[in-house]
């Protein structure tokens, strides 16, 4: 594989996510200005294979893409797959997904939501067109959230932490010397407790995977000690994190539609030049002391917001 295919990895990964990047060449490599430049990755391939490099001033952000970055270019060993540890379409088993969204938005609440499934309901599922929420179009996640939420309280479970939560646990887990994935870890592990407790028949739990580290089983207890727990990138071919991509899209587009109504205009997602116009209108109007309210503060857009 050349250059150009990494390129595309990188260039698809941070569109996916709303990251405004620029793109220069460098001897032997391409470097990406992301988080306005604040941020360098650069990829490079030679003799010895591809190979990456993250720098920047802001730490955090670089250590988190970099497990981004090892997740999206690791190559899953195919002769440690089992049969009980392969990612599948859907299960013989009753089984459930869990994924979030609202990671990268600097506005905005980050949602994470799980969905039980039984093996009867796959072949209605695929043919409704389950698939990754941000493959469908804002009226279809409606849609199909609305197909999900028809299967009952039991089967679903939706934590969403609000900006002023989210800062404050935010907060929290950094000063214990944490980081993001760390509380994504959390957040799925509680979700799935939640269900596993609600559904004593679920045998597998797959989780979209956000780290190379493991921060979801260390977190699961007794409740849990029956589910085989199934960590991927790109889990969202698999049918019930699917659905819980499509839950989770759904929540994080009705909080913006809402406060669209509330304000008068709109919080773009993700991070980019019209983020930080729209950051500083809120702030002109309402006051800084009330970003936080709509917010993830930790965000280097945030200093530009308030420049």
């Amino acid at each position: 594989m050349n250059l150009d295919h990494y390129e595309g990895i990188v260039r698809s990964y941070l569109t996916e996510h709303s990251i405004s990047f620029s793109k220069d060449s460098i001897p032997y490599g391409i470097s990406f200005k992301v988080l306005d430049g604040t941020v360098h990755l650069n990829l490079y391939h030679g003799k010895k294979g591809f190979r990456f490099h993250i720098q920047g001033k802001d730490k955090e952000a670089v250590q988190l893409l970099e497990e981004e970055m090892n997740l999206l270019f690791s190559r899953q060993d195919s002769k440690k797959s089992t049969q009980e540890n392969d990612l599948r379409v859907q299960y013989d088993v009753p089984w459930m997904g869990s994924d979030e969204s609202g990671k990268g938005d600097v506005f905005g609440p980050i949602i994470c939501a799980g969905v039980v499934l039984q093996p009867s309901e796959s072949e209605q599922l695929l043919a409704a067109g389950f698939k990754d929420s941000k493959a469908l179009s804002k009226g279809r996640i409606e849609g199909l959230a609305n197909q999900v939420f028809r299967l009952g309280p039991k089967r679903y479970h939706i934590l969403k932490l609000k900006p002023a939560k989210y800062n404050d646990l935010y907060a929290r887990f950094q000063s214990q010397g944490k980081n993001l994935n760390h509380l994504l870890g959390w957040m799925h592990a509680s979700v799935i407790k939640e269900l596993a407790s609600k559904n004593p028949s679920l045998k597998i739990a797959v989780v979209d995977q956000f780290s190379k580290t493991d921060r979801v089983g260390p977190l699961l207890d007794a409740s849990c000690q029956s589910l085989t727990l199934i960590q991927r990138t790109r889990a969202e071919a698999n049918l019930a994190v699917a659905a819980g991509s499509i839950l989770a899209r759904y929540e994080l587009l009705k909080w913006h539609q809402s406060m669209k109504q509330e304000l008068g205009f709109e919080l773009p997602l993700g991070a980019s030049p019209q983020t930080i116009s729209c950051g500083k209108r809120f702030v002109t109007v309402y006051g800084a002391d009330a970003l936080p309210t709509i917010a993830k503060m930790h965000f280097k857009t945030i200093e530009q917001i308030l420049a």
